[in-house]
């Protein structure tokens, strides 16, 4: 595959898999209630995915380093798929939690190699505007996924994860049947060599950006948690209206990661777009 056909193809599977993760999103409280699940119990049931995904996407990223991009990739889909349906068919609160627990581990694959090939197919001026592309793909899907899982909630619950488990199965055969692999083993071999230590990479302003994107991740992470009881508290919100709120900020992402960022970037630095960033974030949540 040539590199500039390499990107839309990898657009088209972030948007999949981030639908396929948004179709949940404004069901799950109301599902794990159904179940019995506390509010404190719903936020373990949120935590316990993103804990997976910190533990094991540094492992898949090395495996994808040693075996290539695409099979990493199309094993965590997989395992995503396999996740969804798990949790369509959950009758207890366990089953809840092993579901997440294996889409947690699965999924963590996904983000860093999608990454990591976009790295191997675009040169150093090219990769912001490739990694811009990704970045887009994942605001659309957090545009479609909450309102496609909000409108087929209305008459049961366990339908959107049905539907979240299909769209995946669907990418993993796209991928499987589109996606060239990025490097050849030699390649991939050459990189491995001249890979600076994560201690080394994790110092100065790097390390700084890290903390903050663990705050920022952290906020939105205790959003998608409490939300869908604050709603239905404050104004008596189900599945479908919570699905088009979500659409909502979704569309918000994307507009700004894909049209203001750059620009505002261009004019006043990145430093200065971070500030503002938070500073309306937390304006937001107030």
């Amino acid at each position: 595959m040539h590199k500039k056909k390499a990107l839309p193809v990898l657009f088209a599977v972030m948007f999949l898999v981030m639908v396929g993760f948004g179709i949940i999103i404004p069901v799950m409280p109301f599902y794990a209630e159904e179940i019995g699940a506390t509010p404190t119990q719903l936020g373990l049931l949120m935590a316990i995915y993103s804990f997976m995904q910190l533990l094991f996407a540094p492992m898949w990223g090395r495996v994808s380093d040693k075996i290539g991009r695409k099979p990493v990739i199309m094993i965590g889909i997989f395992g995503l798929a396999l996740s969804f349906f798990l949790l369509a068919i959950s009758s207890t609160l366990w089953m809840l939690f092993a579901a997440r627990v294996i889409g947690g581990f699965f999924s963590s694959a996904n983000m860093p190699t999608v990454m990591a090939y976009v790295a191997d197919i675009t040169s150093d001026e090219d990769r912001g505007k490739g990694m811009g592309i990704i970045g887009a793909s994942i605001g659309l899907g957090f545009i479609f996924g909450p309102a496609i899982g909000g409108i087929f909630s209305q008459n049961n619950l366990s339908v959107p994860f049905y539907l979240a488990g299909s769209l995946s199965i669907i990418t993993f055969f796209f991928v499987l049947f589109v996606l060239k692999e990025s490097l050849t083993a030699e390649q991939r071999n050459n990189q491995l060599r001249q890979k600076t230590p994560l201690r080394k990479a994790l110092q100065g302003p790097v390390a700084i950006l890290f903390v903050l994107q663990w705050f920022v991740s952290l906020s939105l992470a205790g959003l998608e948690a409490t939300f869908a009881y604050f709603a239905y508290e404050k104004a008596q919100l189900e599945s479908v209206e919570l699905g088009y709120i979500f659409m909502i900020m979704g569309l918000a992402g994307a507009l700004v990661q894909g049209g203001l960022v750059g620009r505002l970037t261009k004019k006043f630095g990145e430093g200065s777009v971070i500030q503002l960033g938070i500073i309306i974030s937390a304006i937001g949540f107030a």
